[in-house]
């Protein structure tokens, strides 16, 4: 549903595969989506995070709300601890994550964390800037 929807259908119309990850309760809630490639169903939201980390090549946060900002915190933790070595891009549509972006400075600027433990994380404003991130990824 919702912006993810419309991002799957609009994969899947150009010819495209779209793997999706649900935890149970959406699927108990009807709010999922059948004509995925490949569907996977987890118990519950941790177990659903997991898994998209292990299937993800590269991470790409659209403007959401806190289950947007839960999951990419995960994301952003792992690359800090170098559990990850994947680019982590923030669809910065109209500087929606322009807050995230200054704060990320801030524990900078307050040394407690490093432009290394923040390497592989981008605010990218177009849908070329992101391509062009993972084309040079590959």
């Amino acid at each position: 549903t919702g912006l993810m929807g419309e991002l799957a259908n609009s994969t899947l119309n150009a010819g495209g595969k779209v793997i999706g990850v649900e935890a149970q309760m959406f699927v108990d809630e009807g709010v999922h989506m059948d004509n995925l490639t490949e569907l996977y169903i987890e118990k519950d939201i941790a177990d659903r995070r997991t898994r998209m980390i292990e299937l993800g090549d590269a991470f790409i946060a659209f403007p959401g709300a806190t289950g947007t900002l839960e999951e990419v915190s995960e994301i952003l933790s792992k690359l800090s601890l170098y559990q990850l070595k994947c680019p982590c891009i923030f669809y910065n549509v109209n500087g929606y994550y322009d807050h995230l972006k200054a704060f990320l400075q801030h524990m900078i600027d307050c040394e407690l964390s490093t432009p290394k433990q923040q390497q592989n994380i981008y605010f990218l404003d177009s849908l070329n800037e992101i391509a062009n991130v993972l084309k040079d990824e590959n």
